[in-house]
């Protein structure tokens, strides 16, 4: 993609087009096969399957599921691995997926009832901070998790959430300067609507006696 975007010669040009498009339809072939394979060997465990095995499979199928914009499939499978196998090496992975399919479908319903993709974005980044309290993938939760408290105006919960992230991490700064926006807008607000107060009250308009009220 690199070498199309750079190239000027019409007809190399031409040659790379085709290059990619033959190897996103392979890979997207690779894809399909990859999924039914995957979902085979689950169907084939059995009691002497190690449950490692079983969660490296279910990550993989979440991960292509995603990839496929499949987000609810992604989410379900991810989620499981990332809950109820908190130790294992694919849970955390697992958990990010999820996490990102649900804010996939939480940007991708149209509607104002977003209370579904809400509660599962909030419930499951504040268990990735709980169960693993100071890692990369704790401190990313917290990230997307700090929007979502402010919009419920949690600010002193967003603000414990931070302090638990290292401040040798990047994400401190991230999730600080979110808070700073936040917070600056709010008194932005509470400013311009004090003065709409005074004004009224200066004019003697009818949103004076309210106020007074």
């Amino acid at each position: 993609q690199t070498r199309l975007m750079n190239e000027t010669d019409a007809k190399a040009k031409a040659e790379l087009l085709q290059r990619l498009r033959a190897a996103e339809e392979s890979a997207a072939q690779k894809r399909v096969e990859a999924s039914e394979n995957l979902v085979l060997a689950l169907q084939l465990a059995d009691d002497d399957t190690l449950v490692a095995d079983l969660n490296l499979v279910r990550r993989a199928l979440a991960y292509l599921h995603f990839v496929e914009a499949d987000y609810y499939d992604a989410a379900v499978m991810g989620e499981f691995v990332g809950r109820r196998y908190p130790g294992d090496p694919a849970s955390r992975t697992g958990a990010q997926i999820a996490l990102a399919s649900y804010l996939k479908l939480y940007e991708l319903n149209p509607g104002e009832d977003k209370a579904f993709e809400t509660d599962h974005v909030v419930s499951l980044a504040s268990f990735m901070v709980a169960a693993w309290p100071g890692t990369t993938e704790a401190s990313g939760a917290i990230n997307t998790l700090i929007p979502f408290l402010i919009r419920e105006g949690k600010f002193e919960k967003a603000k414990e959430y931070v302090e638990s992230i290292p401040l040798t991490s990047p994400d401190r700064a991230t999730a600080e300067l979110t808070i700073g926006e936040a917070l600056w807008r709010d008194y932005v607000v509470g400013v311009r609507q004090l003065r709409e107060w005074e004004k009224a009250v200066r004019d003697g308009s009818p949103e004076s006696a309210e106020i007074a009220e």
